[in-house]
Parts: C-alpha cells; structure tokens; sequence
C-alpha cells in the first residue's frame, strides 16, 4: 500500500506543477494495479477517477473528463462517498464549458443536493456548488 501512496504523491505533485501528462500517466498506472487488486479501495479509485477527469478538464478535453467522473459515480453512490459532489462539480464545470447548459444544470442540482445532504454547509464543494446554480440560473 506504500507503493501505491506514493505513486498517488508524485502524481499529484506533477499536477501542482502542470505537468499534466506525467500525473496521467502515474493516474493511469494506478489504476491498472486497483482494477487488478483483489484489495481494491473504493476511496482511492473515486480519487483516481476525480484526479484523471480534473487534468482532462484542465486540458480543455471535456468529454473525457466527464467520461472519467461518470466512471467514479456508481462508485461514489454505491459507498456514499463524500467525493461524489465533487464529481458532479467536474461535471458541471466541463458541461458549462463545452457548452451544454441544461446536463450542466441538472448536475450542479445534484452536487447542491447531495453535497447538503453529506457535508457541512460550509464544505468547499458546497461553495462550488451554490456558485454553478447561481451562474447557471442568472446567465443561461
């Protein structure tokens, strides 16, 4: 489990320094040795996918990063997950973005819903997600 914090370390410090296809690809390897445990932590392939479809969303690759959050979802639900109002968060982002207005929509709702029902009201993806229904409300 060693090897696999710290892969997930260096992955995440390419990220702080933009070195995108880097995190990628220790992402990517990653998951291969989650998909192939027999020790598989939900946790950390939520995380996994929430990190992939981040840079994706970064590099402007919408769809893909909205591929890669849907994958984390079942997940997410299936373990009640805190992370999965940060999926929705992503996904939201990335429908604004390319634009399709009414999915961004009806995922921001479901990040607003779900983050009230799972975190403090003062958690920051419940900033993130009151901020996207309102832009989404006043502009669109």
């Amino acid at each position: 489990m060693q090897y696999v914090d710290g892969m997930y370390q260096v992955a995440r410090t390419y990220i702080q320094h933009e070195r995108y296809s880097e995190a990628l690809y220790f992402f990517h390897k990653l998951l291969d040795i989650q998909m192939r445990s027999s020790a598989q932590t939900n946790s950390l392939l939520i995380n996994i996918y929430h990190q992939i479809s981040t840079i994706h969303l970064l590099q402007g690759n919408y769809s893909t990063a909205i591929d890669y959050c849907q994958k984390g979802i079942p997940i997410a639900l299936k373990c009640n997950s805190e992370r999965l109002v940060s999926l929705y968060n992503t996904i939201t982002s990335s429908f604004i973005l390319l634009p399709n207005i009414k999915q961004a929509t009806h995922y921001a709702k479901l990040a607003l819903d779900s983050g009230n029902a799972m975190l403090p009201p003062d958690h920051h993806d419940i900033n993130t997600a009151n901020m996207n229904v309102d832009l989404l409300s006043k502009y669109f």
